[in-house]
């Protein structure tokens, strides 16, 4: 059987909202939103272009995404406050 999917339920029709939430939830132990972002805060910290993430996220405005670019530098004073020699 071919489908137009990607994501299939167990009768073979589209994986909704709610059960992909409870699937990686359940396997996971960590919602959908909390991978959303991990992911768009690791491109920005590996260097992608602010735009690129705006496009893979779906964001309409840039100032939505520009939100990664402020956690990444709140995680950057964490960790230099945290770990740097000089402290």
């Amino acid at each position: 059987m071919s489908s137009a999917y990607i994501w299939l339920n167990y009768k073979g029709g589209v994986l909704s909202r709610i059960s992909a939430y409870k699937i990686v939830k359940k396997y996971l132990g960590v919602s959908p939103h909390v991978l959303r972002h991990s992911f768009a805060s690791s491109l920005i910290i590996g260097g992608a272009d602010l735009r690129v993430v705006q496009e893979l996220l779906g964001h309409s405005s840039l100032e939505t995404t520009q939100i990664y670019t402020h956690i990444q530098k709140q995680n950057l004073a964490d960790t230099m406050h945290r770990y740097h020699p000089l402290r």
